[in-house]
């Protein structure tokens, strides 16, 4: 069964008539949200669902945000973090995805590359975060990785779900700029910061993908590439 309708339920269809897995994808999609009904919305529909679906295998997908220290105080964070912890505390059989930047067919325009697209092509001023770190991953890559884990369930954990590398913002957009050969009203903000996510459950997934797709920018070039059309 699928909870949802927007692009991450929509890589899941495989589970939709399947009972014994429940794929919650109907979470809040703006991570900058601050209204407390968004939050409680979600809440109450998760409890719901596993009150419909009290023996499924429940899929719940998460934020890699939490390891950012530029973002892990805000309201949507701290909303992620008390839902994992109302699943562990209350869910028999879970799977939960910290899930990083996913990029694929989205009408989504929080999303940071729908974003910067928009902002390049309207030649509207973009604000950027200079030494801030973004991990991009393409959801067909994220559809591989978290069904292949599903198929090998044994037991309840929290899993990353990134790819290897985190790009610096400057370095996405530049890529972005170059694919559209259109240059970003930029001003430039000193804040941001690296980050680190553990991909080490995933590890030998990823360089599955590596394999095909390449790592950093390469990687990131070819997600333009099949997700951006230029014409």
């Amino acid at each position: 069964m699928i909870i949802g309708n927007g692009l991450m339920a929509s890589l899941f269809e495989h589970y939709k008539e399947n009972p014994s897995i429940l794929v919650f994808a109907s979470g809040v999609s703006n991570s900058k949200e601050t209204n407390d009904d968004e939050f409680l919305r979600e809440f109450s529909l998760l409890k719901k669902s596993l009150h419909n679906c009290p023996d499924s295998l429940l899929i719940y997908f998460s934020t890699c945000s939490i390891y950012n220290d530029a973002l892990n105080k805000t309201p949507y964070v701290k909303h992620k973090l008390s839902i994992e912890d109302y699943i562990r505390s209350n869910v028999n059989s879970y799977l939960i995805f910290r899930v990083s930047n996913v990029v694929g067919f989205s009408g989504n325009e929080n999303t940071i590359i729908n974003h910067f697209v928009a902002k390049i092509l309207s030649n509207k001023k973009l604000e950027l975060w200079q030494n801030a770190e973004r991990n991009i991953i393409a959801a067909d890559d994220v559809r591989y990785i978290v069904s292949t884990v599903i198929e090998s369930y044994s037991e309840s954990k929290i899993i990353n779900v990134a790819v290897r590398k985190s790009l610096s913002v400057k370095d996405i957009l530049n890529s972005v700029e170059n694919y559209l050969d259109k240059e970003a009203n930029i001003t430039y903000l000193d804040k941001g910061n690296q980050i680190d996510i553990d991909i080490q459950d995933i590890s030998n997934y990823l360089t599955e993908i590596e394999q095909k797709k390449g790592d950093g920018l390469r990687y990131f070039g070819n997600l333009l590439k099949t997700y951006y059309s230029v014409d």
